[in-house]
């Protein structure tokens, strides 16, 4: 029914026809017959009916409480689409119109669907993408709405579902893609008979200015398709083709089959790669690797792996992850080519953990966390020990961690006010051992004339400066750091001069006014940042506790 009213409508017609045909019970309403079945009806009761057919029917008209938006639309018509590219919303109505632009400036339209899932944002996603797609797209998208929020894992297989191409591909919100991409991609899908088609993947950093190829060399693969097992050793050696679902093609068939054992995966928060082992597994036509233009997976800080809050739904997944795969994928490949498949999960455990020193520093809720844990072991006795053993491994490295003598210091600045960085500049004076990372939002005029081993980064405007100072900690992996604020009285060389080449993890400069200037051990900070935490606590606080080795100079 299209809408609540149609609904009631529907039902009492069916009442009517449903006591109409009733035989031999006196019920002239749904009421009557309810009052039978209690014995108080007027007309025939229960035991009148004894050897003869007795009919109860109950009708329970269900109307949702918050009805799902529907969304009119003419896709393309099934005999002409060959690639169906499924788009994963929530809360992203800030991306739309720059993916709405670039999809229109890239996709066929007699050859493309796309297909908007929306994760039930509880906000005005849909809507605003229906309402922007309508005259870019024509008829080429379709939006659907879920009627609860389950996670991306979900929302594209909603996609996959009702998806009418040959083919699907996956695009996200907030990414791009390069000149050709889909165009290529069209010219061999129309053509092939492999299963899978792989693209390049390009990324960067948060706030970086510059991309990078992540997902291997293609061009040593290029030349045929690559079997299930070939694809395997790819992934698990060379991290060929990258661990997200980004950047490929594969047959909608295929597509249904991966997304159909649900046991295979994990709690959807960050399953990308066992979704892949799977799609490798299955595709016996082959994987074809087409060299190219490339997707653009633009990390920022607000992307699922910078958030704080996520990090612990990252870890428990990534748990998981290799739980399920022993259970599924272990039997099924040869030993060497598992223990390749393992040593691939210890590194992405170990990058998933980012720069966290000490598992209180991923944790967001101990409770769930125990939960957790108890019903992992539960479930999974033989390879949760392997998996948790691995953990263990990984935080006990830290401990052999060697404090370090200052040489390498970066020195990391947000600015909110460019108008604050002449006098930054002229305060600052280079030296070889000097990083300057300078952080200003993507909307704010770019400072001129950089000095020697200043590099620029770009934020999201609104940020505070502790905020913006944050990025460049994405950036800075080694040596120690100094937070140097907009509008300091003072510069990098008084605390540098202070601690050079002495031995701490952190060392606090007191100067005249009370002015404490705090240096760092880039190991010490690890996942933490800047800025206050749920507590009210700053980071010198959090992290006193924990230095090995703290220095304090007043001057």
């Amino acid at each position: 029914a299209a809408s609540a009213a149609e609904g009631r409508s529907a039902v009492a017609s069916l009442e009517d026809a449903a006591c109409a045909s009733l035989k031999d019970a006196a019920c002239a309403s749904l009421e009557d017959a309810a009052g039978a079945a209690e014995g108080r009806s007027a007309g025939a009761s229960l035991e009148e009916l004894e050897g003869d057919d007795a009919f109860i029917i109950f009708f329970v008209p269900q109307f949702p409480s918050s009805p799902v938006p529907q969304f009119p639309s003419s896709p393309v018509p099934l005999a002409s689409v060959v690639l169906s590219v499924i788009i994963p919303l929530f809360r992203s109505a800030q991306h739309l119109p720059g993916l709405l632009a670039r999809l229109a400036a890239t996709v066929d339209t007699e050859r493309v669907e796309v297909v908007f899932v929306d994760d039930a944002s509880g906000d005005e996603t849909a809507e605003k993408a229906a309402a922007l797609a309508t005259p870019l797209l024509g008829q080429a998208f379709r939006v659907h709405a879920m009627p609860e929020n389950r996670g991306v894992f979900w929302a594209r297989g909603e996609g996959v579902k009702i998806a009418e191409g040959r083919f699907v591909t996956f695009v996200d919100a907030d990414d791009h893609w390069e000149d050709g991409y889909f165009e290529e991609m069209l010219d061999v899908l129309a053509t092939t008979e492999v299963d899978v088609v792989l693209r390049p993947i390009r990324s960067r950093a948060p706030g970086a200015p510059a991309f990078g190829t992540v997902s291997g060399d293609f061009a040593a693969h290029a030349t045929k398709p690559l079997t299930p097992e070939k694809m395997m050793w790819a992934l698990a050696t060379e991290h060929l083709g990258f661990s997200g679902l980004w950047g490929r093609a594969m047959r909608r068939e295929l597509a249904e089959e991966v997304w159909s054992v649900e046991s295979a995966y994990t709690s959807y928060v960050d399953n990308d790669n066992n979704l892949l082992w799977r799609l490798y597994q299955l595709a016996s036509a082959g994987i074809l690797l087409l060299d190219g233009a490339a997707y653009v997976w633009d990390q920022h800080v607000d992307s699922t792996r910078y958030q704080l809050a996520r990090r612990q739904g990252i870890l428990q997944d990534k748990l998981l992850s290799i739980c399920t795969l022993w259970d599924w994928l272990r039997p099924a490949v040869d030993a060497k080519l598992w223990e390749a498949i393992e040593a691939r999960w210890r590194i992405e455990l170990h990058a998933n953990l980012f720069d966290a020193r000490s598992l209180d520093q991923t944790l967001s809720h101990p409770p769930t966390w125990s939960a957790f844990l108890a019903d992992l072991k539960g479930t999974y006795p033989a390879a949760s020990r392997f998996a948790l053993t691995a953990l263990r491994d990984h935080f006990l490295q830290p401990q052999f961690h060697h404090l370090r003598r200052l040489g390498r210091l970066h020195i990391l600045t947000g600015l909110t006010d460019v108008a604050s960085w002449p006098e930054m500049a002229v305060r600052y004076r280079f030296r070889p051992e000097f990083t300057w990372w300078v952080v200003v939002p993507e909307d704010a005029p770019r400072p001129q004339a950089l000095p020697a081993g200043a590099r620029l980064l770009l934020g999201s405007p609104g940020r505070s400066a502790e905020a913006l100072a944050n990025i460049a900690l994405e950036h800075a992996r080694d040596g120690h750091v100094l937070h140097w604020p907009e509008g300091a009285g003072w510069s990098p060389d008084q605390a540098y001069d202070a601690f050079a080449g002495k031995v701490f993890d952190m060392a606090v400069l007191e100067t005249r006014g009370d002015s404490e200037i705090t240096i760092w051990d880039r190991f010490l900070i690890g996942a933490d940042r800047w800025g206050k935490n749920a507590n009210g606590n700053d980071l010198a606080w959090r992290l006193k506790p924990v230095s090995r080795c703290r220095l304090h100079v007043r001057r």
